[in-house]
């Protein structure tokens, strides 16, 4: 977390926004390896965010919506990638199209059928809807402990359904970052090289970044 804090006071935007450059590294890399990759290569993210009013900071209730962000693969300098995924991010927050929070839940929950369906239909077209979900959470920034016993890690898990083969969950916890790949092992055989991209692609934001003092995300 001390790495992405200072990326982030660096480079401006959020904690979120150098998680979603970390992963169009990761996309970057898998396509390369394949063979795939070219100067428009473009993976499509459904990436829930939080709606919920400050007013009810605290308060257990699901306020979840999504927005489609589009993790520029092609792009060959980091920093741009940055800053073109921050700048979609940056539209959401001061336009609001994200997907309603009722439409998420009916999305993923309670009608998978259709997501299915839409997928299905917009590959055949090659115009995919979504390639991939990429979610953050803020977890506990102190240790947790279970009968005296120090919890060490906290690792996310996000299934895979509807269509889409690979799933990527953040989570943070006590000054780290973990990132949870779930893939298809059928469809996705090279599921390393993914995860070796993500790592470097902190590590080339880091390069890239003025050394500033961090702040708490």
């Amino acid at each position: 977390m001390a790495e992405v804090a200072r990326i982030r006071c660096a480079l401006g935007g959020s904690v979120n926004d150098v998680v979603l450059a970390a992963a169009a590294s990761g996309f970057r890399d898998l396509l390369a390896a394949r063979g795939m990759l070219t100067q428009d290569s473009v993976v499509r993210a459904l990436v829930p965010v939080s709606v919920r009013p400050t007013s009810e900071r605290g308060v257990l209730s699901n306020r979840v919506s999504a927005v489609l962000v589009d993790l520029p693969c092609g792009e060959a300098d980091p920093l741009r990638r940055f800053r073109l995924i921050r700048e979609q991010m940056d539209a959401w927050k001061t336009g609001g199209q994200a997907i309603g929070p009722d439409a998420f839940v009916n999305l993923l929950g309670a009608a998978p059928g259709v997501l299915a369906v839409a997928a299905h239909t917009a590959l055949r077209l090659r115009q995919p809807l979504v390639h991939t979900i990429v979610t953050n959470v803020p977890g506990p920034p102190l240790p947790l402990y279970v009968m005296g016993r120090r919890m060490l890690e906290l690792a996310p898990y996000i299934p895979i359904a509807v269509g889409l083969r690979i799933s990527i969950g953040v989570v943070s916890y006590d000054g780290g970052l973990s990132f949870g790949v779930t893939a298809d092992r059928d469809a996705v055989p090279d599921l390393g090289t993914l995860c070796a991209g993500i790592c470097d692609g902190i590590d080339e934001l880091l390069k890239g970044t003025p050394h500033v003092p961090s702040s708490p995300a």
